[in-house]
């Protein structure tokens, strides 16, 4: 499954990047703006693949986030809050040919 993501600190956008969930376990780096860094653990699973991000600003640790997100195709944008921090906006799509 392809995700698309944006990570939102109110209005402002902090970091947009996009990964694919595949059946191991994979580990992505984001660059972010304002010192953030986000690193995002994903894998597909059935119904719904496992996805943690860690945020970091600087050399702290703001906050981690575990999230199953359910394998589909999105209409539009999602979101969900992170931490009480940051907003995570998705878009889900998958390529049944892979």
């Amino acid at each position: 499954m392809h995700v698309e993501f944006a990570v939102f600190d109110g209005e402002v956008l902090l970091s947009r990047g996009r990964f694919h969930c595949i059946a191991s376990s994979r580990t992505e780096c984001f660059a972010g703006a304002e010192s953030h860094q986000f690193t995002i653990t994903h894998r597909f699973d059935l119904p719904a693949c496992r996805v943690f991000i860690e945020c970091r600003q600087g050399d702290t640790i703001r906050y981690r986030a575990g999230l199953a997100m359910g394998v589909h195709d999105s209409d539009d944008w999602e979101a969900v809050d992170l931490g009480q921090i940051h907003t995570f906006a998705f878009r889900c799509s998958v390529d049944v040919s892979e």
